[in-house]
């Protein structure tokens, strides 16, 4: 029988500006109502699209 994880993780990857002005602030009421998901979030400068990888769950530019 397959058996879930414990922790689950959501890999974001968001432009600087929109981690520090919105995002940022978000996260501790998601963790508050979500504290099985661990995020790692990857902010890049709004300009360097090209670090955008496929290892992201969520893109939000």
């Amino acid at each position: 029988m397959f058996e879930a994880p414990d922790r689950r993780q959501i890999r974001i990857n968001t432009s600087s500006s929109f981690a520090h002005g919105w995002l940022l602030p978000q996260l501790a009421h998601f963790h508050v109502q979500h504290p099985g998901i661990e995020i790692e979030l990857v902010s890049t400068p709004d300009t360097d699209v090209e670090r955008i990888d496929e290892s992201s769950d969520v893109v939000i530019r």
